[in-house]
Order: C-alpha cells, then structure tokens, then sequence
C-alpha cells in the first residue's frame, strides 16, 4: 500500500493497493478492503492485481491503514503492513472568488444573470459551500456552490452603473473570498405603451343588479406583463380600484345609476410601461320592477232580496313573481251584513281564484200615514191669541169657514178620513237599499289592491 507521511484535515487521500502472488500471475480479482486500525473506511475491488482507495475524512491524528485482500479461488488472502498517516488541524486552504455577469449593459427591468466561480488556492479539491451576492450592501440573493460555480439572476437593477460583488462564505476547509466589483449599466428606456381593454358581465341590467368589470392590460411590444393598479369609472365618478393580477384587474358595483351608464377603465402603471385608459363601454340601467298582482271580480254589480247572499269569483293574478300570502278583507257592508271568502290565499305561486259570498238581513218597510185636511187649518188656532179680542173672533169664524170648505171638497173627491182632524189608518211602501262595498287584498310588505262592488238589496 501506498505510504504518506503527513495530510491536512479534508485533505482528500488516495491509497493504491497492490496484490502480488507468491508466485506465479498476478491476482485478478477479489476485493480489498481498507481500514483504520480496526476501524474499516472502505472497500475497492482488485482489477490486474491493484486497488485504488479515496477517503478527506480521517480524523486529526495518526491513522494506522492497513488493506485486506479477500483472496479469491486461486489466490489466498492476506493482509498489508499498516501505514500510519498523520492528519494534521491545517489553516483552511484560501480561495479565490470570480463574479460574472449577463449582459453588462441592459435596459431597465431586463434580466440579468450573476455567476460566481469559487476555486482553491491550492490542490485540486473543490470548494463547497454558499455564495451571496450583493449590490453595494444590498444583497440579491444567496446561491450554493455546485461544482464551484452558483448563479442567481435580478431585473431589479435601478438605472445607473451598478457596482456587484459575489460573497464566498468558506467553511472549515476553505477560506472565505470575495469579488472584484462587476459594474452593469442600467439604462432608463421610454416606457412600453399598453392598451387596456374593458368589459362589463352585463350591459342591460335592473338597478341594484350587482356588475362585474374586468380590465385587461397589454403591452404593445415584447412579453412582460404589466403591472399596477386599474381604477374604474362612471363618467368622472370613480367606482373602484384594484391591482393588475397576470395583466387584469376587476371590480363590482351595484350602484349604477338609472339610465345609460359610461364606463372607463384608467391604468396606472409600475416599471417601464404607459398609463392607458379604455374605450368607453355603456351599461343601461332600468328601474327594478316590484312583485306585485291584481285583483277582479267576475261580477262586480250584484242585487240579492234581503235576508239572502250575494256571490261573486274573485281572480287574483300575480306580476312580476309576486308569491306572497294575502289578507282579504270587506268595508262598506250594509247594516248586519257581513262577508264570507271562499279559501284564505296562503301563498299566491299563480292566478288564484276565490268566491266571495255577502249575507244580508231583511230590510224593514217604511210607513207612510194620512191625516185630515183640516189638520193645517187648525194649526193655526194659537195664532189667534196674539189678536185684539174682536179681530179675535173674526179670525176663527173665518177658520170655521174654511174648515167646512175642505170637508166638502174631500168629500167630493171622494177622499177618506176622518173630520175633526183624526189621522187614517197607516200603509207600507217596498224599499231597497245600495251600498259600495270595497274588498281589500293587502300582502304583509304594505303593498294593497282594492275592488269595488255595487251592491243593491231589495
């Protein structure tokens, strides 16, 4: 086995075995097997009758190595004379490390690639470890070594000549490093123009109808979306902002005013495009049309003798999705009447039709009654009282007078009654009575219809 003498910690260590017969061909095959001391580190197989053994992770201290061969069916085994190693606490081994960057002159927010290569002042082992990279004192972001090499890349360099460094942080085997400054010149371009485009998930709608509108902006050259805010507007009437999310933004409203509506979308940008605002779009708004219904009788003239009932259909026909319970109810009834509806209306879902019945009471005749034509004659006696006492009994001779007067003109036309001033007998005339009676429909919101009837009782 190969011999050293003295090795730094990490320090890779190659050992070459070598299997030799007694005699004869050199061994073939088998496998070697590498230890220290009692410790075993590692196994290599036997080709043409050498092995080859890399270990960087012996301990500080002597290292006692010694190879076992297996033996094979024509070879036996055997085992080396140990080797002693000495691993020693060296000072890490100084790097060296290399920034560059991709392109060096750029306009603002182009990509720009940044690779640190990290190499050993001495020997052939690689550094591991992390790079962090920094303009001025601002860090960019941090990357591990992978084969020496790491890499980020940044398109938030601002506008001017931008002095980077690359950081090697080192480890127990290796030294810190860092860079020589990288300049990269930033340039401050014309910002891209854009279009912004607007639509409305709805452009005829009822006030109150929640709208959703969505902006879309474009760049009119290259691939990178824009980036911002988009504020949305009714004329000069500002309806919402909201932040451009993959090159769109929306907003709802559900204030809209009646009428037609023209809608804008206004875009602020961030980074290197143009403000833009879009076409105009219209969104017409129209009054909210209530649930209602309607109500009508199939007569609305009826005549009943008293003491019976009167009846008539009534047809209830909901608008506009009206589906409300409804309460019925009569006013201006004749004295006693009352009415009566057919089925309570629990929940108008469509045209509902129900009988409405009024009970009446017998209406009572009206009297008349005849009285003497002397009546008015002796209504007038009092009035002789307030005479001077001749003029006195003139007055009621002249009434006796006129009394015999009209007993013989009644007598003559052959009128009946009584003289003296009794009354005649009493007699009846038919009547009938007609009356508006108004029925009521009132749902639990307020909203009332009425219906007139003409009643007329005989």
């Amino acid at each position: 086995m190969t011999s050293f003498t003295q090795l730094g910690q990490g320090i890779q260590l190659t050992l070459s075995v070598s299997v030799l017969p007694a005699s004869g061909t050199t061994a073939t095959s088998g496998t070697v097997t590498v230890y220290n001391g009692t410790t075993q580190i590692g196994t290599a197989a036997v080709s043409g009758g050498s092995a080859s053994f890399s270990t960087s992770t012996l301990p500080v201290g002597i290292a006692s190595l010694s190879a076992a061969y297996s033996g094979s069916s024509t070879f036996a085994a055997s085992t080396s004379a140990p080797v002693s190693v000495t691993i020693s606490q060296d000072v890490p081994v100084g790097t060296t490390t290399t920034l560059t960057a991709s392109p060096t002159q750029a306009s603002q927010g182009t990509t720009i690639t940044l690779t640190a290569a990290v190499s050993p002042a001495t020997g052939t082992t690689t550094p591991t470890g992390v790079v962090t990279f920094y303009i001025g004192t601002t860090a960019l972001g941090t990357a591990s070594l992978s084969n020496g090499r790491a890499s980020v890349t940044t398109s938030a360099l601002p506008v001017g000549t931008d002095p980077l460094t690359a950081s090697y942080a080192g480890n127990t085997a290796f030294s810190a490093s860092t860079s020589a400054p990288v300049s990269v010149t930033i340039s401050q371009d014309a910002p891209v123009g854009t279009t912004t485009t607007l639509t409305a998930s709805a452009t005829q709608a009822i006030q109150g109808t929640t709208i959703t509108l969505t902006a879309a902006v474009s760049p009119a050259a290259g691939t990178t979306t824009p980036t911002g805010t988009v504020t949305f507007y009714s004329g000069t009437t500002v309806l919402g902002t909201a932040p451009l999310s993959n090159g769109t933004a929306s907003s709802t409203t559900s204030t809209l005013p009646m009428g037609t509506d023209s809608l804008t979308a206004s875009y602020a940008p961030s980074g290197a495009f143009s403000a833009s605002t879009s076409a105009v779009v219209s969104v017409t708004i129209t009054q909210a049309v209530m649930p209602d219904f309607t109500i009508a009788a199939s007569a609305s003239t009826l005549t009943v003798t008293g003491g019976q009932s009167a009846s008539t259909t009534l047809t209830i026909t909901p608008t506009n999705g009206f589906n409300k319970p409804l309460t019925l109810g009569c006013a201006g009834l004749p004295s006693g009447s009352s009415c009566t509806f057919g089925t309570a209306v629990a929940q108008v879902n469509g045209t509902s039709t129900i009988s409405l019945s009024i009970s009446t009471q017998t209406l009572t005749a009206a009297s008349t009654q005849k009285h003497s034509p002397n009546a008015p004659l002796f209504a007038l006696l009092p009035l002789a009282l307030l005479l001077p006492m001749k003029r006195r009994k003139e007055f009621v001779k002249a009434l006796q007078l006129g009394a015999a007067a009209f007993i013989l003109i009644a007598i003559g036309v052959g009128a009946t009654g009584c003289a003296g001033g009794a009354s005649a007998p009493a007699s009846t005339q038919p009547t009938s009575q007609t009356s508006t009676v108004t029925v009521t429909a009132q749902d639990q919101g307020g909203t009332s219809h009425a219906l007139k009837l003409t009643l007329t009782v005989n």
